[in-house]
């Protein structure tokens, strides 16, 4: 009787723990996507709050790869819905911009960059009282010189906390 009481226990105990690390592992911030076709996650996602033109963002950055990186901007007050990624809106009146760095091809230790020249941003939800956003997103970059890459990023998701 005394074993089948302790089992009992153990098993109490391990359960709650497992949903505890399940719990923490659902509030860890999520970023995935396709440059070009190949998937990255990068990890770890770094989430902070920018002031742009005193409106506050949402900056999600990720680092992958040999010295590449993806930052997404979005306001921190975004409604959940569609929302353009593009350069023809100013920081400030714009709901989100996207800029990928790569390395260079002609001088090492050096990166460019590209920023989102049009694209799409989907806010499944906003939470602004427990600070958490979740979304979709594509975009396609620009070329600033003629033989500058043009860059395709798809199937973008992210699920953070800011």
């Amino acid at each position: 009787m005394k074993s089948l009481l302790i089992a009992i226990i153990g098993l109490t105990l391990l359960t709650s723990c497992e949903k505890k690390e399940a719990d923490a592992i659902q509030q860890e911030n999520a970023f995935s996507f396709k440059i070009d076709g190949q998937e990255y996650a990068p990890l770890p996602v770094n989430v902070d709050i920018q002031n742009l033109s005193e409106i506050p963002f949402v900056g999600i950055y990720g680092e992958f790869g040999t010295e590449e990186s993806l930052f997404l901007t979005i306001r921190q007050d975004v409604q959940p819905g569609t929302h353009s990624i593009d350069l023809s809106n100013k920081l400030g009146e714009t709901q989100s911009q996207a800029r990928y760095f790569y390395p260079s091809l002609s001088t090492p230790d050096v990166a460019n960059s590209a920023d989102a020249i049009e694209g799409t941003l989907i806010i499944k939800t906003n939470d602004t009282d427990n600070r958490r956003m979740s979304g979709t997103f594509f975009f396609d970059t620009f070329q600033i010189e003629n033989d500058d890459p043009i860059f395709q990023i798809t199937d973008g998701v992210f699920d953070v906390s800011y």
